[in-house]
């Protein structure tokens, strides 16, 4: 009994050699398993590291601060377009000027009005140029008082200074083109931040000098006369 059981142990190693000599073996654990996760996880890495390197459209090292910038200084421009100084005529931008205020009329200064000062004017000139001849001036007057909110037609307001016009005559000269001729004229209200010092009757030049010197802010109103 124990013969034959030794002869089948004996039997069954020689079976166990045979299978470990004969060229083949078993594949490890989890055989591939690894090499695809590393691959699958290189691949990963790979794409973000190429989604980071680029740049969006737009997006060319700003945090989005250059936009808001942008919206909020077209909103300042919009906000100073609609609030700004202005100045009131009997006549609309480009319009023709009544003859009342020219010399075919009576030749006298139209009612202005102003609005929406600028803060820190102290003083209000007024200056009228015709943009056909820009050496020639029609009227300097400065010493306006800002509270007044303009001036009415005709009327020389207390405390007022008006400088000689290019026709050498002090106060309002009104457009007089050549006959045949239409020409431009620009009635301009400034805003100064100091008051102009000059007497009745100073070059017309001199006065601009000055009140283009005190000027913080103007506005215009242009209109056109023909004979």
């Amino acid at each position: 009994m124990r013969r034959r059981l030794a002869l089948l142990a004996l039997a069954a190693c020689t079976v166990l050699a045979s299978c470990a000599n004969d060229g083949r073996s078993l594949a490890p654990e989890n055989g591939g398993t690894k090499s695809i996760i590393k691959d699958t996880t290189t691949s990963v890495d790979d794409a973000i590291d190429e989604f980071t390197d680029e740049t969006l459209p737009g997006d060319e090292g700003s945090d989005g601060t250059d936009l808001l910038d942008d919206a909020a200084a077209e909103a300042q421009e919009e906000a100073e377009g609609e609030n700004g100084m202005t100045a009131t005529l009997p006549f609309r931008e480009g319009e023709a000027i009544p003859a009342t205020f020219t010399c075919d009329g009576k030749n006298v200064a139209p009612a202005i009005s102003w609005t929406n000062l600028p803060e820190g004017t102290v003083e209000i000139a007024i200056q009228v140029i015709d943009l056909e001849a820009e050496d020639y001036t029609h009227w300097v007057i400065t010493g306006l008082k800002p509270s007044a909110g303009g001036i009415a037609e005709g009327v020389i307001p207390v405390g007022a200074v008006q400088a000689k016009n290019s026709k050498g005559t002090i106060g309002y000269d009104g457009p007089c083109p050549p006959k045949g001729s239409l020409h431009n004229y620009l009635y301009e209200v400034d805003a100064l931040d100091s008051n102009v010092t000059i007497t009745s009757g100073t070059d017309p030049n001199t006065a601009l000098q000055a009140i283009g010197a005190a000027t913080i802010q103007s506005a215009s109103v242009s209109g056109t006369y023909k004979r």
